[in-house]
């Protein structure tokens, strides 16, 4: 973004999954039905674009997230050039979400790494297109694209 911060997408379904998972393991007081009334922008039990704003304003969603639950709020975020959602942290190589997070927002570098995660090489789990399509919103590069981006970028 113009302001030096990662993209991001906040996906409102994703937060009442993991409020609700949270919740069941008494991790948190309240689940999404509790948020849902007064919230409805950011707490809602299926996809919808429809409260989507795009760029900077997707961080006033996030915000507000952050306020009723943190981990959860970052686990349903997808950040960077590759929008991967924080709840794939372990998935592209990160201990924790706070760790990927940190990650996404220093440089445009990690953001690869973190994409190159998902890309499957003899050395890494079997990842194909269609579950690097599932894993990170956005993305549908044709393998032979792929490769060539990341021969450029290991060779430069």
């Amino acid at each position: 973004m113009a302001d030096g911060r990662p993209k991001i997408l906040f996906e409102g379904h994703k937060f009442w999954q993991h409020l609700a998972e949270r919740k069941s393991k008494g991790e948190i007081a309240n689940g999404p039905e509790f948020y849902a009334t007064d919230h409805s922008d950011i707490v809602y039990p299926n996809w919808t674009k429809q409260y989507y704003l795009g760029g900077a304003a997707e961080y006033q969603r996030l915000e507000k997230a952050i306020l009723i639950d943190r981990d959860s709020a970052l686990l349903s975020t997808s950040w960077g050039m590759f929008q991967i959602l924080g709840e794939n942290f372990s998935v592209v190589g990160y201990s924790s979400v706070e760790d990927f997070v940190a990650a996404q927002k220093q440089s445009e570098a990690n953001q690869l790494k973190a994409f190159i995660g998902l890309y499957p090489t003899p050395n890494r789990r079997g990842f194909h297109s269609s579950s690097i399509c599932a894993l990170s919103i956005g993305i549908s590069l044709p393998e032979a694209t792929m490769d060539h981006a990341i021969r450029r970028i290991i060779t430069t």
